[in-house]
Formats: structure tokens, C-alpha cells, sequence
């Protein structure tokens, strides 16, 4: 995980959701870099009775949350929270203005619908 980014400085983690293939390494590549957590919040709880669709990371904690149209900013980049609620509750998209594109965590899938 952290040769991706050997001899950089990382600043932000950027987290689009809390199923368990995307959020459980955080806690671990922020210890590392010593970066701040941004996303929009913790794992939905289900209501009560009912089972959730697919594993959650219910240990999950950002250090910033972050809604809807807020924007996070480094050193020459702007990158705008995008919520996109359509997979997950908790699923963000994050707009890269400088670049005009949109990264996406799990909306873009192969396959088909049930």
C-alpha cells in the first residue's frame, strides 16, 4: 500500500465509502503518513431488524466530514465532495476541478443489476 506513494507526502485520504473493500486500510495509511481523513461520515447503521446489503466498516471514523459540495484543497488542487448516496448512504464522489474529472468508488461497476 505505501509504495504507491514512497517518497511523496501525502496530505489527504480521500475515502468514498465504508463497505469493507475500500475503508478498513485507512486507519493504518494515516498512522503511516500522518494525513488527515476526509469523508462523508461513518457506516449507516441499518434500522433495527433489518441486515445490510454488503459488509460495513462499522469502525470507521473520519477526522473531517465532509457534506455535500464541500471542497478540499492542497498544494495547487481544489477536489469537490460529491454525495452520490446511489450505492452506499455514505458514498461520495470527488470532483477534480483543475482537471475536470470525477472519481467515483463504487459507481461505475461491470454487471448487472439483480
Amino acid at each position: 500500500m505505501l509504495r504507491a506513494v514512497r517518497g511523496e507526502t501525502v496530505t489527504h485520504i480521500l475515502v468514498t465509502h465504508t463497505h469493507i473493500d475500500h475503508s478498513p486500510a485507512t486507519p493504518a495509511l494515516a498512522k503511516a503518513t500522518g494525513a488527515k481523513v476526509y469523508s462523508y461520515g461513518p457506516h449507516p447503521k441499518p434500522p433495527e431488524g433489518t441486515t445490510t446489503e454488503q459488509a460495513g466498516d462499522f469502525t470507521f471514523a473520519p477526522d473531517v466530514r465532509l457534506a455535500d459540495g464541500d471542497v478540499v484543497q492542497g498544494d495547487g488542487w481544489n477536489v469537490e465532495a460529491v454525495h452520490t448516496p446511489g450505492h452506499i448512504s455514505n458514498h461520495l464522489c470527488f470532483a477534480v476541478r483543475e482537471d475536470k474529472a470525477l472519481l467515483s468508488g463504487d459507481h461505475v461497476m461491470a454487471g448487472r443489476p439483480p
